[in-house]
C-alpha cells in the first residue's frame, strides 16, 4: 500500500497508510478529538534496584 504524510499544526509530521490518514482526516474535521484536548495523564515513577 502507498505512504502518504498527514499533519496537523500542532503535532509532528508523521507517515501512514492511506487508510488511516483518511480516517485521521475525517477525525480531525469532525472534531472527534476534542473531547481529549484537556485530558492529562501524570506518569508514575519507579525506582528499581539491582540485587
Amino acid at each position: 500500500m502507498n505512504k502518504r504524510k498527514f499533519h496537523q499544526s500542532n503535532c509532528k509530521e508523521e507517515t501512514a497508510s492511506a487508510w488511516l490518514v483518511s480516517l485521521l482526516k475525517f477525525a480531525s474535521e469532525i472534531e472527534y478529538f476534542k473531547a481529549l484536548k484537556g485530558f492529562y495523564l501524570s506518569m508514575i515513577k519507579k525506582h528499581y534496584i539491582i540485587y
